[in-house]
């Protein structure tokens, strides 16, 4: 799944991540909307990064961080 580059990858990274970010989001602030826009903004900025997000998450991986730096 490393490096995550192509269209086809980040999709394949979004559906596997993205219902556990938005319930992490929904667990901080208790409002559905403002998690969906957290959670938007936590993949366009992913998106942005996409070259260095594979080091990120072998990084991630590694030490057992998740997503709690979003915001």
């Amino acid at each position: 799944m490393y490096p995550i580059v192509t269209v086809p990858d980040f999709e394949s990274f979004y559906e596997g991540t993205s219902r556990r970010l938005l319930r992490y989001a929904y667990g901080l602030t208790g409002d559905l909307a403002e998690a969906q826009d957290l959670t938007q903004e936590a993949y366009a900025r992913a998106w942005r990064g996409r070259a260095n997000l594979a080091a990120a998450l072998g990084y991630a991986a590694m030490s057992g961080r998740g997503g709690g730096n979003v915001g």
